[in-house]
């Protein structure tokens, strides 16, 4: 099954694929990739099987015969492509597809190049992944993007930047409070069945393979598609109440000279925070106890369009996480879970 997976889109907000240079002049294509991996592996540790982490050289897929479902789709720099040819190097396992951007359905419309210039707010698109030639598709992975890019669209983002919150008040204005990252569907696309999957996913289970507790897993998510957790302490609620839950007191986090300043310490230093959600907050934040090595964040927020989405490699109820969620207006009513979706 070699037919290309061709999705339409629009940018709900200004995509951020940044190069070297940290600018955002031209799409780069293997940021979107990455994206769509990281959110795939998550969906197959949800089912028990395995998803290494090509990032690290100690975790990455090694051997063909036992590599995981992802680094086969998805290629992996530690594994050689058997059907390469006679090479004085052996080539690394390349991407099964191309992922390519265009401006117009490439179903249709052949005269046309491959998008390169940035995916601004509002910018209508269409992403398709085109199989190489020798490379077959199989059901299973065809669902596995087409459901890893529905996680994305309907509750998640993809990526650069995304992990800088929006904010009203004395930020409004600022690059660095602006959202990114978030997608719409423009044409309505259905899942494939997701029968060969769940046979795959069962059958790689059964070689025991693991996953490292820290590695992001979908069992572990949390999502308010509907919310958004501010920043900043002088937000209005829709009543002209001044907003006091936000995403700094999610964190634990709190201003080290009063509410206009920049610099933040954890509340944990002067006792003001210490209750049943300590540990939700610690990790949520990312920082180590020493806070002397800081680690990616797992709490992430838009304001236009409202979204909220975080994980753990925790394994915490529901019932303490809605209680820690509450304390920022989220109702369990407005919850979705990872493991409602996989």
């Amino acid at each position: 099954m070699n037919a290309p997976l061709v999705f339409h889109f629009r940018a709900a907000t200004e995509i951020w694929t940044g190069d070297a240079q940290r600018r955002n002049s031209r799409l780069q294509l293997s940021s979107l990739l990455g994206g769509i991996r990281w959110w795939a592996e998550a969906i197959v540790r949800a089912h028990g099987a395995r998803a290494c982490d090509p990032t690290h050289d100690s975790e990455r897929c090694k051997d063909l015969a036992t590599a995981c479902f992802v680094c086969l789709l998805f290629g992996s720099s530690g594994l050689t492509d058997q059907n390469a040819g006679k090479c004085a190097k052996p080539a690394p396992l390349a991407c099964k597809f191309a992922l390519r951007a265009w401006d117009k359905d490439p179903r249709t419309c052949t005269q046309q190049t491959i998008r390169t210039s940035p995916l601004t707010c509002g910018k209508i698109f269409y992403l398709e992944f085109y199989f190489r030639r020798g490379r077959e598709s199989t059901e299973a992975e065809r669902y596995l993007l087409t459901k890893s890019l529905d996680v994305i669209v309907r509750y998640g983002s993809i990526g650069g930047r995304t992990t800088l919150k929006p904010a009203l008040g004395n930020n409004a204005g600022q690059s660095r409070h602006n959202d990114y990252g978030l997608l719409a569907v423009e044409t309505s696309f259905k899942l494939p069945n997701q029968d060969a999957f769940i046979a795959e996913m069962k059958a790689r289970c059964a070689r025991s393979e693991t996953n490292p507790r820290e590695w992001p897993n979908l069992n572990r998510f949390w999502f308010a598609p509907r919310k958004t957790i501010f920043l900043d302490h002088s937000t209005q609620l829709d009543d002209g109440s001044p907003e006091r839950k936000t995403l700094n007191g999610l964190l634990g986090l709190a201003r080290m000279n009063g509410p206009n300043s920049k610099q933040l310490h954890c509340s944990y230093d002067d006792g003001s925070i210490h209750d049943t959600f300590d540990s939700l907050r610690r990790e949520a934040r990312g920082w180590p106890e020493t806070h002397k090595d800081g680690r990616s964040k797992k709490v992430f927020s838009f304001k236009n369009p409202p979204r909220s989405w975080g994980y753990f490699t925790t394994t915490y109820s529901q019932q303490l996480i809605e209680g820690w969620l509450a304390t920022v207006r989220i109702a369990p009513s407005e919850i979705k879970w990872g493991n409602q979706l996989k």
